[in-house]
């Protein structure tokens, strides 16, 4: 009877005064945890879009590398063909100098092959014709 309903009475009151005095740290814990989940969402915003700038930089560094890669290599090719092009014309001129020593030595050993000279150089041929006008 009574004892039972005022026990359970009792029993309502106490459990209502237990959440009554309870609900505001529940509320509290609920509110940190709701806190920390933001908090961590957003760490994890943030490190996403740390690690997206990292690969950004590291991409734009391997482009800017492979650039001065090439600019090297392109420096290096020029160089080459720079020398190249010297050694060529360095050849030339040897073959040209080597033809032109060649003719020298035909026309020497042709001149030396005739040791009788029948005709005088053109200087002295006007020299020998003044002479013997106002000599």
């Amino acid at each position: 009877g009574i004892n039972a309903e005022y026990g359970k009475q009792w029993y309502q009151r106490r459990v209502r005064g237990i959440i009554e005095h309870c609900l505001p740290a529940v509320e509290m814990q609920q509110k940190e945890q709701d806190g920390l989940l933001r908090e961590r969402d957003e760490l994890k915003a943030a490190y996403s879009e740390h690690e997206r700038l990292e690969a950004e930089k590291v991409k734009r560094t391997k482009e800017r590398n492979l650039g001065y890669q090439d600019d090297l290599r392109s420096q290096m090719a020029y160089g080459e063909a720079i020398k190249k092009r010297e050694v060529e014309e360095k050849t030339r001129e040897l073959q040209m100098q080597n033809f032109a020593e060649d003719a020298y030595q035909t026309k020497l050993a042709t001149a030396l092959e005739r040791p009788v000279v029948d005709r005088a150089h053109p200087l002295r041929k006007y020299q020998n014709t003044q002479d013997r006008l106002f000599g």
